[in-house]
This record gives C-alpha cells, structure tokens and sequence, in this order.
C-alpha cells in the first residue's frame, strides 16, 4: 500500500498519484502489467482506463458502464473512498483510482 499524508486536503488525485511510489512501481511493471481505472479527472496513459469522453456507439457507453461499475466496487470496499484505498491489484482485476 502506498500511504502519501503529506498532501492537503485540496490536491488533485492526479497530482498525489503522479507523485506517488506506487505510480512508479506501475510504471516499472510491479505489478505484472497492472492497469488502473480511474475517473475523468485523470489523464490516459498506456497503464490507465478512463472513461470514454464522449460517447458514441452502444460499445463505448457499455464500457462506460462497465468502467463505474468497477470502480464503484471497489471504492465501495473502504468506508471512507480515497485515491489509495480504492485499489486493487492485478490485470484481469483493474486498479481503481479516484
């Protein structure tokens, strides 16, 4: 788990987890190709999900779906949903941020 306290309150996610151990452990394949689903605040990158801007076909809106419905369980795992706790590791079961 990568715990960063050194943040106030008011920094963007995106800014904690560029500057955050476990993006470079990412980066570096730590975790095996590990992909993180995170919300529209975030920047798309090779090892990041987001979700589709402006949805046009039936596809983009089901990943859409499918996309939240992640990220809701897992950020539904911690009573108080932050950047770190929502989580999760491994390829087939994508790293969910925001």
């Amino acid at each position: 788990m990568d715990i960063v306290t050194r943040w106030p309150g008011s920094s963007h996610d995106q800014t904690i987890f560029n500057n955050s151990y476990l993006k470079h452990r990412i980066i570096s394949n730590a975790f095996n190709k590990s992909v993180v689903s995170a919300d529209s605040g975030y920047k798309l990158e090779n090892y990041m999900l987001t979700p589709i801007r402006k949805p046009i076909s039936p596809q983009d809106r089901q990943f859409n779906e499918s996309h939240m419905r992640r990220r809701n369980m897992t950020s539904n795992l911690s009573p108080r949903p932050t950047l770190i706790s929502s989580i999760t590791l491994r390829y087939d079961a994508l790293l969910a941020v925001g």
